[in-house]
């Protein structure tokens, strides 16, 4: 009798584990900027909302811009964050539907493009 074992469910776990560790990387690089952005972003949806909101007004200052307009353009802005993490799901679902170790190494190599 031949013992077959397939290698799709322990490449499949360490197809995980790189993109998990390239999108890490890119958060750990990112963290200042992208809480930066959040607080920004709620700043912006509330005074969108018409709450009193100062927290804008040195950078709208800084830009020439009226704190209302800066809100504006921030809530307008995509959220990288957001994206980024929808591309690591997709590429987690390209890895759940590999069936073969070329297929996962191809996904891994083209993380960023997913």
């Amino acid at each position: 009798m031949k013992l077959v074992i397939d290698p799709m469910p322990a490449l499949r776990a360490v197809a995980v584990m790189q993109i998990n560790t390239h999108f890490n990387g890119i958060a750990q690089a990112n963290l200042h900027r992208e809480q930066a952005h959040a607080a920004k972003r709620q700043a912006a949806a509330r005074l969108l909302a018409g709450s009193p909101e100062t927290s804008l007004d040195a950078e709208a200052a800084l830009r020439g811009l009226r704190p209302i307009d800066l809100a504006a353009l921030i809530a307008g802005k995509s959220d990288d964050l957001q994206e980024r993490e929808s591309a690591r799901q997709r590429a987690l679902h390209l890895i759940a539907q590999a069936t073969t170790p070329a297929a996962l190494d191809e996904i891994v190599a083209n993380v960023g493009t997913v």
